[in-house]
């Protein structure tokens, strides 16, 4: 379950199966009450989604497309890791895997969220621009080009982040004088401009700008809409992007904002920890798919700080072996796709910080000929490990969990033979799931009794009449 995924993703993957379309039509508040961010915004895997949506007319078959990348970046980093940068097939398999399962993907494997999937198409991108600098396929050159289209419009900043690689990218091949790739990424370069942003994406970035708006409507300019204040937590007011990180950083892993409703002595405040420390507060938010505090788990503070004494280390050692100049250009890179986001202490929106500290132990193993180099490498990677296994099995066991409540509801709800009354609150989309099930319903906006009241799906608000339905789905809900 997720807000933004069951409120405006899921909206607008609805709304582009069914009528709308974002080149020549606009929703109004008549539509769906989303309709400036489903208007606004970048909209790529919406439209994907409402493909497979229209195929199939199950919304939630939508989200396959997380399972897809994910599953094709799992492959396409084994072979890159093992061919590329010359591990064997244990570590390529091991650290494909743990690039992979970025605590952001999955926790937003099962929902309509899309940073997961951005993080997905970010290190597909810098897998295949690193095999175009051993292989020159074809193939390759093409998913350059689609990865970075689809970059360019999945999220604003996922648009800037995508400059940033393929800068660097060309960057790279130009002061290692190679001429081909580095003609392609001039090509390439000019081919996302036109295809990128004048084609698909047209709307927004076009479609803002014609309408008297800033191109990054509404995150950006006169009359932007502020959407962070009132996410942040009391104590990260007033203070600077690193301030934040450093606060987020080192706190417990939770989820929650500043309440401007409450007096000073009653907000909640972050939770200070010691590093590589776990409590039973944060196993129960780390399913979660949009932590504000720690939000890639309770070891990473331990992990990103061992491998930031680390780095030190590496630099000095095999300064001249390509495959780790390799490795240290797509750190630098990294880094800087980081730090341009002012709100980068917010997981989901700099998904690309996980990758640091599994990129420093590979090249902490490049230099495993150093008895404590290699022992320092091995915990790293086991403490990887079991931060990416607690987010793993957690959201699993949660998910299963959630889907079976939900399929009981449905049942229940199947068996009697009355029409509900809905309450839409917030996901006015979860209509679907009584329609999909055919399940009889009248919408309403007048309040309900509370007798026979239930809250399903976590967002909405039904009326049914009969006594013993109702019984069951309190003993559900």
């Amino acid at each position: 379950m997720s807000y933004d995924g069951q409120a405006y993703h899921q909206s607008a993957v609805y709304h582009l199966a069914k009528d709308f379309n974002p080149y020549f039509d606009r929703l109004t508040i008549n539509n769906t009450q989303y309709f400036t961010y489903i208007n606004h915004y970048p909209k790529i895997s919406e439209i994907v989604s409402g493909c497979i949506y229209a195929f199939t007319d199950k919304i939630q078959s939508a989200k396959c497309f997380n399972f897809i990348f994910m599953i094709s970046n799992i492959l396409l980093g084994i072979y890159m890791i093992k061919n590329l940068l010359g591990f064997n097939k244990l570590y390529s398999y091991l650290f494909s895997l743990l690039i992979a399962l970025n605590p952001v993907v999955i926790t937003q494997v099962c929902t309509f969220y899309v940073d997961g999937l951005m993080y997905s198409a970010i290190i597909a991108l810098i897998y295949s621009i690193s095999l175009l600098i051993k292989f020159n396929n074809p193939l390759i050159t093409i998913s350059i080009l689609l990865l970075s289209i689809l970059l360019c419009n999945i999220k604003f900043t996922s648009l800037v982040y995508c400059i940033v690689l393929l800068f660097f990218a060309t960057l790279f091949f130009l002061i290692y004088k190679k001429k081909k790739q580095f003609h392609f990424m001039i090509k390439n370069g000019l081919m996302t401009l036109l295809f990128g942003i004048l084609a698909f994406g047209y709307n927004p970035y076009i479609t803002n700008f014609k309408e008297g708006n800033h191109p990054f409507y509404p995150i950006y300019g006169n009359k932007k809409i502020d959407i962070i204040t009132n996410m942040l937590p009391y104590e990260f007011i007033g203070k600077n992007r690193f301030e934040k990180f450093m606060i987020s950083f080192l706190g417990e892993t939770d989820n929650f904002a500043n309440n401007p409703n409450k007096s000073i002595p009653d907000q909640k405040y972050v939770k200070l920890k010691i590093p590589l420390s776990i409590s039973k507060n944060e196993l129960l938010h780390i399913t979660n798919p949009d932590l504000r505090i720690s939000g890639f788990g309770p070891f990473f503070s331990g992990i990103f700080s061992i491998s930031i004494i680390c780095i030190a280390i590496i630099v000095c050692k095999n300064r001249n072996d390509i495959r780790q100049q390799i490795l240290l250009i797509i750190t630098f890179s990294i880094v800087l796709t980081i730090i341009i986001n002012p709100e980068f202490w917010w997981a989901r929106f700099s998904p690309q910080i996980w990758l640091l500290p599994i990129i420093i132990v590979m090249m902490l193993y490049r230099n495993h000929k150093m008895a404590k180099i290699k022992y320092i490498s091995w915990a790293s990677i086991f403490l990887i490990s079991a931060n990416v296994f607690l987010f793993l099995t957690s959201n699993i066991y949660y998910n299963l969990k959630s889907s079976l409540r939900i399929w009981k509801n449905i049942e229940i709800l199947q068996s009697s033979k009355e029409a509900v009354f809905i309450q839409q609150n917030v996901f006015e989309m979860d209509f679907l799931k009584l329609k999909e099930n055919n399940i009889k319903y009248k919408t309403t906006n007048s309040p309900l009794s509370d007798k026979y009241r239930n809250n399903l799906f976590d967002g909405m608000t039904i009326y049914q009449g009969n006594r013993f339905i109702n019984t069951l789905l309190d003993s559900l809900n």
